[in-house]
């Protein structure tokens, strides 16, 4: 098999395999610890994208990445020591190592979450401003999706078991934000961000 296979099918085989092993054995019980090892999971996922993006204006890539992760990680600092961005919310220990109660994990899930919703809607060529409105408002549904299994599986809790409106909202204006910036890079259509995308999908759906 040539080098350009491999850069196809292996990415690929890792994400499918890991994300359906992981739906499996904590779903029907077989190694529910699993969802401790979540944050590798996470690194799994963004190496790939790291890899497959490697020879392809790789500066415009690695600046979103920085990017996202850097506002992803320091808002989410703000938002569970003040409780003003998106409600009172803490973490659990799922997500691994934590700085002033924050996983460091979060930011590159918020990294992956972007990058892989941005690469869709870049597919509908809408203008910046359109593009970062529908981006936001489907990261937004994404992370409804999530809220409810996170919860369960203790990434996170929130005060009175109940999610505020604004969480909501700040996940809107800071995903649009992000995806306003990333509509002006030049970064290369990647196949396999539909693949993690839908990966993610099934995995909290089921």
């Amino acid at each position: 098999m040539n080098r350009t296979k491999l850069d196809i099918y292996v990415p690929l085989f890792l994400i499918i395999s890991s994300y359906l092993f992981g739906t499996v054995c904590i779903k029907w019980g077989l190694y529910p610890d699993l969802v401790n090892l979540t944050w590798f999971q996470m690194g799994i996922t963004a190496g790939i994208l790291v890899y497959v993006n490697h020879q392809q204006n790789t500066h415009a890539f690695y600046s979103f990445l920085v990017l996202s992760y850097i506002v992803g990680f320091l808002v989410e600092v703000a938002g569970v020591n003040t409780g003003v961005i998106f409600g009172e919310y803490k973490y659990g220990d799922v997500l691994g190592w934590k700085t002033w109660g924050t996983p460091w994990m979060i930011g590159v899930n918020w990294f992956i979450v972007t990058y892989v919703v941005n690469q869709l809607v870049m597919k509908w060529n809408l203008n910046r401003i359109l593009h970062a409105i529908v981006a936001g408002l489907l990261i937004t549904a994404l992370d409804y999706i999530i809220e409810p299994v996170a919860i369960k599986l203790g990434m996170w809790t929130w005060h009175h078991d109940s999610i505020p409106l604004k969480n909501y909202l700040a996940w809107f204006v800071v995903s649009g934000g992000l995806s306003y910036v990333y509509r002006a890079q030049n970064l290369p259509e990647k196949p396999i961000s539909m693949v993690v995308l839908i990966a993610m999908l099934l995995f909290f759906i089921l």
